[in-house]
């Protein structure tokens, strides 16, 4: 048996008929940048997560990038990022900011408020909550921090489109909510996109600017913005993929928890999901001392791994002078989690085998 760990062209050969079409209505207008597909994904993707306004852009990282800008943080401004989320981290160096990064909780893997209390400052004007692998963090508790030191809640949704907390969905509960259409993500586009979503009015209008050239109206630049737009080829893709959203959430819902119950008595552990809240699985990760000999055996059985990410945030040669402090949780998840297959063209078959040739290794 060969099972990859991301499988697209199942679900592309499935739906191949209507990607067609959306090519083929693109095709037709040949209007590529910022038509009405996009404007018509944007409200859309808006109304299926009960936000006010969504607004599309040029990829996930580039989402928080602007949020940031939007919300009018400037140079010299601190942001908190939890430390083992890399890609995150590039976004706010991207908007001229300073990260200051913070350690995450050992249970659920993500940014909890006592961590973002240890590393407040003076200088910190925003938090960016990150739900990583489809988990969410306590948003609850978040706001309230937020709210009583005036700082501003980013959510970092890119690996948890469709995931709730109480029931508002992710993206709607801070100021700003980020996503990533990257192909494997829960929405995924056939290239590259990102939204930012909001209920703020005035939020909307200068992520808009920010998005084009810092425009008022058209050639008419107010601010020295960027140019960061969601082509209409991909807004069209996005727009067949969206009905299927709740379908394919609780499809990798369904198979993560196969996995759970089906290593429940083994070594391995499992995130778990923290209160009032409900995940929508972007990855399967299990946590396991002995994470390369068991990747390598299940390679040999033909079963793709992968590891996100290896390496925390302050031991990159980029941020190097990040390194200061210590990061435990950060830097034992970075040696101990391991991807395994999820996404919802898996079939039962696969993940039994999945979990009976992991059970055979421990």
């Amino acid at each position: 048996m060969n099972i990859p760990l991301f499988d697209l062209t199942r679900q592309h050969k499935r739906h191949a008929p209507a990607l067609q079409k959306a090519y083929r209505r693109v095709l037709v207008r040949s209007r590529f940048i910022l038509d009405e597909e996009v404007a018509n994904f944007e409200q859309e993707f808006a109304g299926a997560l009960g936000a006010r306004y969504a607004v599309g852009v040029a990829s996930g990282t580039e989402a928080i990038a602007l949020a940031l800008k939007a919300s009018g943080l400037k140079q010299g401004d601190e942001v908190i990022v939890p430390a083992n989320s890399l890609p995150t981290v590039f976004a706010v160096t991207m908007a001229g900011l300073t990260p200051r990064i913070a350690d995450v909780e050992r249970s659920s893997g993500l940014l909890g408020p006592e961590q973002v209390q240890k590393r407040l400052t003076k200088k910190v004007r925003a938090i960016i909550a990150v739900h990583l692998y489809g988990n969410v963090c306590d948003l609850g508790a978040l706001s309230r921090l937020t709210r009583s030191q005036n700082l501003v809640l980013i959510e970092d949704c890119a690996q948890a489109a469709g995931a709730l907390w109480r029931t508002h969905f992710v993206g709607t509960v801070g100021e700003i909510g980020c996503f990533s259409f990257y192909p494997t993500k829960n929405l995924g586009a056939l290239g590259d996109g990102g939204a930012i979503t909001t209920n703020s009015k005035s939020l909307y209008e200068q992520v808009r600017r920010w998005r084009m050239y810092g425009e008022r109206k058209r050639y008419v630049s107010v601010l020295a913005g960027w140019q960061s737009r969601l082509d209409e080829l991909q807004a069209a893709f996005l727009r067949e993929k969206l009905p299927y959203l709740t379908q394919w959430v609780a499809r990798r819902e369904e198979l993560l928890s196969m996995y759970e119950k089906g290593l429940a008595h083994t070594p391995l552990q499992f995130l778990k999901t923290p209160a009032l809240t409900t995940r929508a699985p972007h990855l399967a990760i299990v946590l396991s001392s002995k994470r390369s000999a068991l990747a390598k055996y299940l390679a040999q059985k033909g079963i793709a791994t992968g590891i996100h990410y290896p390496t925390p945030i302050h031991h990159q040669k980029a941020f190097a002078h990040l390194r200061a402090e210590q990061y435990s949780t950060a830097e034992y998840l970075s040696k101990t989690t391991l991807s395994l297959p999820l996404y919802p063209e898996l079939t039962n078959s696969e993940v039994r085998y999945i979990i009976q040739t992991i059970r055979t290794f421990v």
